[in-house]
């Protein structure tokens, strides 16, 4: 998928299209208590800075027009709604997932988006589908710490895989679908267009160069506080979480874009969700132009709908301007061989 160019000047989203939203929301809440509605939901999410930046841009404006209170929660645990799910006792009603969920694999798990009421049109083209709709674009990026490493620079991902020249500890998520693999392959020089399908053997075997400097992370917010601190020298991390360890902790922190491998975020809505109908219109608010353009007033992430406007100040901070040599994350190929990787991942960390 050829993604669109970020816009170079930020254009006002008209009242008339928040109006809109805002009156699709009252009709589907007018006229007693259908099932489902109330004036209720939950949303859960990653936490951390990404999860303050969507309060900001979503979830606080959507609560002050629509009437309808939003109980967050964080982080988002697929087990944990497989559970609910399961036993019949679901809590939440919109989940923040990445592109490893949301597929026909977990469609036992999830209730199907209602394009009646998510209007689907400017959704940039794959990220919307039946169970999961796209909310932003990220990329996973090699984020350093200057002060850790003393004013050497990283050029890509060969050094993040190089002991001798940068002998320190990295971040990395601790799950074979986080990027990793990718990204061993293309410090092995591996063309971005020649990933897929991937050497898992051939990863891992780099992999095994890092192996005894990687401090394991499982959210964002533990990656960006690793790298901030110091505590290692270089992350394969959130390009929004690297930005906020800069901005926001004012820590030495800095980007090489090179060979991102670029993602998306999604929402679905567990199956038995007790609020359904203010689930899909959380959902349909949080997708419109106004606060698709207001995310990146609050954290580096590209919008996903093409009539939305990102902040023009932060635009080389955004993965949309990096393209050239990223690598798009194939969520099909993953989900016909997640299983069987996963296991081998998990294998290799025992080994």
């Amino acid at each position: 998928m050829e993604l669109p160019p970020l816009r170079t000047a930020r254009q006002r989203v008209a009242v008339a299209s928040l109006a809109m939203v805002i009156a699709s929301m009252s009709a589907c809440s007018s006229g007693g208590a259908a099932a489902g509605s109330s004036t209720t939901v939950t949303f859960i999410s990653w936490g951390g800075s990404y999860q303050e930046a969507e309060t900001k841009a979503w979830i606080d404006p959507f609560q002050r027009e629509s009437g309808v209170n939003v109980i967050q929660d964080s982080p988002t645990d697929y087990s944990k709604l497989r559970t609910m799910v399961e036993a019949g006792r679901v809590s939440w009603d919109v989940v923040d997932v990445e592109g490893d969920f949301g597929l026909a694999a977990d469609s036992k798990y999830l209730e199907p988006i209602d394009y009646g009421v998510v209007d689907q049109a400017k959704i940039l083209p794959g990220l919307a589908s039946k169970y999961r709709v796209g909310i932003e674009l990220y990329s996973v990026v090699l984020g350093y710490n200057t002060k850790a490493l003393n004013g050497r620079v990283p050029q890509g991902w060969a050094d993040f895989f190089d002991m001798n020249k940068f002998p320190c500890k990295r971040a990395v998520q601790k799950k074979a679908s986080s990027g990793i693999l990718e990204i061993a392959l293309l410090a092995q020089g591996v063309a971005p267009a020649q990933i897929y399908p991937i050497d898992v053997s051939r990863a891992l075997n780099e992999l095994d160069k890092i192996k005894d400097s990687i401090v394991w992370w499982d959210t964002g917010s533990q990656a960006q506080e690793l790298l901030a601190s110091g505590e290692v020298c270089m992350a394969a991390i959130f390009n929004g979480r690297a930005y906020a360890a800069k901005t926001s902790d004012q820590a030495p922190v800095a980007v090489n874009w090179t060979n991102q491998v670029l993602s998306a975020d999604y929402l679905v809505v567990p199956k038995g969700s007790p609020h359904r109908e203010s689930a899909m219109k959380l959902i349909a608010y949080i997708i419109s132009p106004g606060p698709q353009s207001r995310l990146s007033d609050y954290i580096t992430y590209a919008p996903i709908n093409s009539d939305a406007s990102p902040n023009p100040v932060v635009a080389q901070d955004l993965p949309t301007t990096h393209l050239e040599g990223s690598v798009r994350f194939d969520d099909a190929w993953w989900e016909q061989n997640s299983s069987a990787v996963d296991q081998r991942f998990q294998a290799w960390l025992l080994g």
